[in-house]
């Protein structure tokens, strides 16, 4: 199979042509630099996306606290994840960095705080 990617590694934004079957990257063609190729690997066998959404807050000031996974989430399981830490709502004081679920869904992923809110 064939595939063009722009890859977002570096600021020069190489149009990669890659090659692959469903186990593995064959070839890539058109970057410039080594991550072009660690990128096409992982787009390909192991697509991940940080999380990044907004759920409730119980604040005199915000209603929305912003959000997001630690660590990147398997592609496929996003907009899910983000269908179920919608339903959370946060109490003040929270600081930016501040897990706010651990261990999300058993997944070993934790969703932190982007946002300090105080009151």
């Amino acid at each position: 199979m064939k595939k063009r990617l722009t890859c977002i590694e570096c600021p020069v934004g190489c149009i990669l042509d890659i090659e692959y079957n469903k186990s593995r990257v064959l070839s890539v063609k058109g970057n410039e630099c080594s991550k072009g190729e660690k990128f096409a690997h992982d787009e390909i066998i192991d697509p991940r996306r940080v999380l990044t959404t907004t759920i409730g807050i119980e604040s005199a000031l915000f209603n929305r606290l912003p959000v997001r996974s630690r660590i990147d989430v398997p592609r496929d399981q996003v907009m899910d994840m983000i269908r179920q830490v919608k339903k959370i709502k946060a109490k003040v004081p929270v600081k930016a960095g501040d897990i706010i679920i651990k261990d999300f869904l058993e997944s070993g992923i934790d969703i932190i705080s982007s946002f300090t809110i105080e009151k």
